[in-house]
């Protein structure tokens, strides 16, 4: 479910290592088939950003960003595999509003986007419907319903016929989630602009936000981190930080190309492992000195 790597180094970080980080996890982003996208923000403050949604594009994607990392003061990547919204290229994280933007792990309980929750080692789609009150009340019910979340079958005995209406009014025609946007948009658009610490915190609360996400506001080139799941780190305590939606991976393999008769071989180096010692990152919202990781 998606794939967050959020970075922060200062003038002083080992960029190959830093490099070799991102390498090592090329094929865990590539796992996540919903659309890649990534930022850096270099020294000169300007912030580059790329988007894709063909799953052909993410070699170019991960290697424009590894390439660009050298004057990185603050970056991060995602892939996307899609719990709500359409599958779009609209819907690649980051999302960008009012000059903000964001990348998202996870899901949003209190949203009125059409959400896949994972409840009990399997999907339960929940669905709930912005223009229609009655739906969305059904839709709180079947949410709230202990059974429903647990149960092996889709709906509880009590609430098998209200699922069933949902479902069918779902498939309809009635129901048009054309150009659907994913429910960490509507999370940014609710954030109040510029973005500031206690706002984050205080709609997270009301919104019922589960997940790792980064935001960054262009206007005051300020970015947070929000930590409401198991976020893994990388650091050296002085010139970088790393932190992962998931547990990083450690091999990678440093590739090189020899020319021969005008025709270039590709040649496969050995296996390297990163020695990276990995901390845990605890819960709650964090503004990230950029830059500066240590202060």
């Amino acid at each position: 479910m998606c794939r967050l790597i959020v970075g922060n180094k200062n003038e002083k970080a080992n960029i190959k290592h830093i490099k070799n980080i991102i390498l090592a996890q090329s094929d865990e982003l590539k796992g996540e088939k919903n659309g890649i996208a990534a930022i850096i923000l270099g020294a000169d403050n300007q912030l580059k950003v790329w988007r894709e949604l063909d799953t052909k594009k993410y070699d170019f994607v991960i290697q424009s960003f590894i390439d660009s990392l050298d004057d990185a003061k603050f970056f991060s990547i995602h892939t996307r595999t899609a719990t709500s919204g359409e599958k779009n290229l609209a819907n690649v994280h980051f999302f960008e509003v009012g000059k903000c933007l964001i990348a998202h792990n996870g899901w949003i309980k209190n949203s009125a986007i059409p959400t896949t929750f994972y409840r009990g080692g399997r999907n339960l789609l929940l669905q709930s419907f912005v223009n229609d009150k009655n739906y969305d009340t059904f839709i709180m019910t079947l949410q709230n319903c202990r059974n429903c979340n647990y149960i092996q079958s889709k709906y509880c005995n009590k609430h098998k016929e209200l699922g069933k209406a949902v479902d069918n009014y779902v498939g309809s025609d009635n129901y048009d989630n054309s150009g659907l946007m994913c429910d960490t948009h509507e999370f940014l658009t609710r954030l109040p602009k510029p973005l500031a610490l206690q706002g984050i915190k205080d709609l997270i609360i009301k919104m019922e936000f589960y997940g790792a996400a980064v935001l960054f506001d262009r206007t005051t080139s300020k970015a947070f981190l929000i930590v409401e799941k198991l976020v893994n780190a990388f650091t050296d305590f002085k010139t970088y930080a790393i932190e992962f939606s998931y547990d990083p991976k450690r091999k990678y393999c440093l590739n090189k190309t020899n020319t021969f008769s005008g025709i270039p071989f590709q040649i496969e180096e050995p296996e390297e492992e990163l020695e990276d010692v990995e901390y845990t990152v605890p819960y709650g919202t964090y503004e990230i000195k950029i830059g500066m990781p240590n202060a």
